[in-house]
This record gives structure tokens, C-alpha cells and sequence, in this order.
């Protein structure tokens, strides 16, 4: 009856460590910037380790060229960053769960 006890509590140790950990991994990306910018390097927008926008740079270069090729341009800054930020994201929680031998929870 309590040889399973052991076990139980090594398994609550782990889960207590391991939303430690996933703390300090959340504070840590919610504080990394991740930048990016269009092919021209024009526009940059950058990210938070969360994916949350905090801003976008368009050089003065680029408005002469009109609003449409700043808006292509911040289209592109924008999803490369998003994209680096996710990619971090992932990378570092993948680390977590291997530091721990879990398998990745399904991506919704």
C-alpha cells in the first residue's frame, strides 16, 4: 500500500520543479526581445520571447518609396519576427521538457 508513496512523491518533486523552472523560463522570455527585419532591412520589428509585438522601425529610406512598399516591407519585418520569436519559444520549452524526459505537449 505505501510502496507506490515513494514514487508519488518523487512524481509531485518533479511537477514542483519543473513549474519552477517553467516560471523562470516564462519570466525569461517575457523579458528577451527578439528583432527582425524585411529582406531590405528597411523595417524591423520586434518581439518578445512570448510572441507579443512591442514595436516596429521604418527608416526614412524606405517612405519615399510609398505607403505600399512600407507596408510590404513591415508585413515582412513583422511575420519574420513573430516567426524567430516562436522558433525561440519552442527551442527553450523543448530544452525544459528534454531537461526533464517529457515528451512536448501537443501544439493546439
Amino acid at each position: 500500500l505505501f510502496g507506490n508513496m515513494g514514487n508519488m512523491m518523487d512524481t509531485m518533486k518533479k511537477a514542483q520543479e519543473i513549474a519552477k523552472q517553467g516560471e523562470a523560463l516564462n519570466k525569461e522570455l517575457q523579458e528577451l526581445l527578439i528583432t527582425a527585419s524585411d529582406p531590405s532591412g528597411q523595417v524591423e520589428a520586434t518581439f518578445t520571447g512570448l510572441t507579443t509585438p512591442v514595436g516596429v522601425k521604418v527608416s526614412e529610406g524606405i517612405l519615399s518609396h510609398g505607403a505600399e512598399a512600407v507596408s510590404l516591407a513591415t508585413t515582412q519585418a513583422v511575420m519574420a519576427a513573430h516567426q524567430k520569436s516562436s522558433q525561440t519559444m519552442m527551442s527553450k520549452m523543448q530544452a525544459l521538457y528534454a531537461q526533464f524526459g517529457l515528451p512536448m505537449p501537443p501544439q493546439k
